[in-house]
């Protein structure tokens, strides 16, 4: 079974990249067999696979399964907030960026049904019709994970060049990682645009 420190499944899930690591190949293995996503929690992971051991149905299994486990396929909405505000003085940045920079915020929304562990800053790409790359932290950062009920949000800021915010398409791929060990974190990414959903509860 899995034996690991993140819990999988994602948007766009990094067992396309990191095709080394033995706990993404074990964990797609499982979907290919069952049709469900298993987190790499190798206690939990277990213990649903012996709840449904004696059910010989390969569509009764299945259905079980994603009871006792939930959604981890999706389970994430993310969005760019509206509004952007100059960068002046940033503490990340020892002299004055070679073009101006602003300052967004990107909200991550839990939209499974239950608890999600994830890296706090995770590695974010902008792309727009002006050019995009690697985005950072609107502030100095230590490696740290946090964890969002179902419905819960995660609201961070980040530094981007200004010329990027001209664009209305512009977006922006949050890349999760494992996080520290033990963490259990879900691994993937997922893509924030410039909207906000409808009922979005308050940020974290």
């Amino acid at each position: 079974m899995l034996d690991c420190g993140l819990s999988g499944g994602s948007v766009s899930t990094r067992d396309e990249v990191d095709v080394d690591e033995p706990r993404l190949w074990a964990q797609r293995a499982l979907k290919q067999r069952t049709g469900v996503s298993f987190p790499f929690d190798s206690q939990e992971s277990l213990a649903a696979w012996r709840a449904v051991a004696g059910i010989s149905d390969p569509t009764d299994r299945t259905t079980q399964l994603q009871k006792i486990l939930g959604n981890w396929d999706a389970p994430l909405q993310a969005w760019i907030e509206p509004g952007a505000q100059i960068a002046s003085g940033s503490p990340i940045h020892a002299t004055q960026p070679a073009e101006p920079e602003s300052t967004i915020t990107i909200t991550v929304r839990n939209i499974g049904d239950r608890s999600i562990t994830l890296e706090k800053w995770p590695g974010a790409e902008s792309s727009s019709a002006n050019g995009g790359g690697t985005i950072s932290p609107a502030t100095a950062v230590k490696s740290e994970v946090v964890t969002l009920a179902p419905g819960q949000t995660l609201s961070t800021r980040w530094l981007i060049y200004s010329i990027f915010l001209t664009d209305p398409n512009l977006k922006v791929m949050l890349s999760f990682g494992p996080g520290k060990v033990g963490a259990h974190c879900w691994t993937g990414s997922v893509r924030a645009e410039r909207r906000t959903p409808s009922g979005k509860p308050g940020a974290r």
